[in-house]
């Protein structure tokens, strides 16, 4: 039995031993590593090293795009061809304004004479709202509503000294009785007079120039 005791026992106590001896021997070497100021310098540089390591990598700034100097001088002279000058605006609108004056005027001719008939829209008799609408039917292709009133609702307002030819001018001839005229450049208007029928006249004339009422701009 004694001898089976030894057998047993012998090799727990040897790994005591052992452990015991590992741990003295792993204690010593750590003591000997920190108590080392060079030795602590070292693995701290280590350390920062494999952290640097396992970092991110820097990003690259993305380049900035070039720019086609050659495409964008020619949009550049592209845009101010296309851009029109204000002198060759001026120019045409000069041209628009005496061509829509030929225009009225020639109308005119074909009209002049006719006599004012209250309701009238042929040459036998026409009124001024019917002459209107004669008028700007044939020469520009509109179609004007058939009173004077309703044509006095249409466009926009101009003033007495920003007339153009082809703007209609009205006046207040009764206390509910309304007149229209288009405008022919030079102060003077094209309208269905009562008393003349088809005819031109000045708007500085004493009974016009005092029953003035607005002016529209159409065109």
């Amino acid at each position: 039995m004694r001898c089976v005791s030894n057998f047993f026992v012998s090799p727990i106590h040897t790994g005591c031993f052992l452990f015991d001896k590992h741990h003295k021997i792993l204690i010593t070497l750590f003591n000997f590593l920190f108590t080392r100021p060079m030795i602590k310098v070292i693995l701290l540089c280590a350390i920062a090293l494999l952290l640097a390591a396992c970092a991110d990598p820097p990003m690259l700034e993305e380049a900035a795009p070039v720019t086609n100097l050659a495409a964008s001088t020619t949009r550049s002279l592209r845009g101010s061809a296309e851009r029109p000058v204000l002198a060759d605006a001026s120019t045409a609108n000069s041209a628009s304004t005496n061509e829509r004056r030929a225009r009225i005027l020639a109308h005119h001719a074909n009209w002049r004479g006719t006599p004012h008939r209250r309701g009238g829209q042929s040459r036998r008799g026409v009124d001024c709202s019917a002459y209107m609408m004669q008028t700007f039917r044939a020469v520009f292709g509109h179609a004007l509503p058939r009173t004077t009133l309703a044509q006095a609702s249409l466009g926009r307002g101009v003033g007495r000294q920003q007339l153009q030819d082809g703007d209609l001018v009205f006046f207040k001839t009764g206390r509910r009785q309304r007149h229209v005229g288009v405008y022919v450049g030079n102060g003077q208007f094209a309208h269905a007079s009562r008393a003349q029928g088809v005819t031109i006249s000045s708007l500085d004339n004493v009974y016009w120039k005092r029953r003035y009422w607005q002016s529209r701009r159409l065109l």
